[in-house]
């Protein structure tokens, strides 16, 4: 229901910016109208599936560092597998990766309240 609900509300708010900004989409064969229909339903709704199972049972932290990293593998399968030149940016983009990484995984120091009565 949790996955069902975020799709739903996604398209809610994406249709209109789509028709704003590209405007009415212009007709396709039957093929290519089924496609985009597979397409934006089965491996998305998946994906959202999942991820709602990840986190109810990895937990939302675990979820959020899978996340950080989805970029750089997007990237690093896109230059060896589709043979994309990687540029300066993507070593930028990783490094505030890796620094914000760094940041949420270190301990804090841990205070202790003491009672001055």
């Amino acid at each position: 229901a949790l996955a069902a609900f975020t799709l739903i509300f996604g398209a809610i708010w994406i249709i209109p910016a789509m028709l704003w900004i590209e405007g009415v989409p212009t007709p396709t064969d039957g093929n290519s109208t089924l496609a985009i229909i597979f397409l934006g339903f089965v491996p998305t709704a998946l994906a959202a599936y999942l991820r709602v199972s990840v986190v109810r049972t990895a937990g939302s932290i675990f979820m959020t560092n899978v996340n950080y990293q989805v970029p750089l593998w997007s990237v690093l399968f896109g230059t060896f597998i589709l043979n994309e030149t990687l540029e300066l940016r993507f070593f930028l983009a990783l490094a505030c990766i890796l620094i914000g990484l760094v940041f949420s995984q270190r301990k804090r120091p841990v205070r202790v309240l003491v009672n001055r009565a």
